[in-house]
C-alpha cells in the first residue's frame, strides 16, 4: 500500500489513479493521519462496501 500526502496528490494525481486503477490500495494522509483510501471503483464495491458506508454516513452524519 502507498501513501500519498495531500500535497502528493495535487502533484501526483495521475500518478495515484494509473497505481489505483492496477489494483493497488493508497492511503492520503493529511498532516501524518489517514484521511482516506483510493480504492478502484467497481459493481462489487458498491453493492459491498460504498452502499453500506454511505448508509451509515447519513444515518451519523459522518463515517464510523
Amino acid at each position: 500500500m502507498e501513501t500519498f500526502t495531500v500535497r502528493d496528490l495535487r502533484e501526483r494525481t495521475g500518478e495515484l489513479i494509473r497505481s489505483t486503477e492496477t489494483g493497488r490500495l493508497s492511503v492520503v494522509t493529511k498532516h501524518g493521519k489517514p484521511v482516506f483510501v483510493a480504492v478502484a471503483f467497481d459493481d462489487a464495491l458498491f453493492a459491498d462496501g460504498v452502499r453500506a458506508a454511505l448508509a451509515t454516513i447519513s444515518r451519523h452524519g459522518r463515517h464510523r
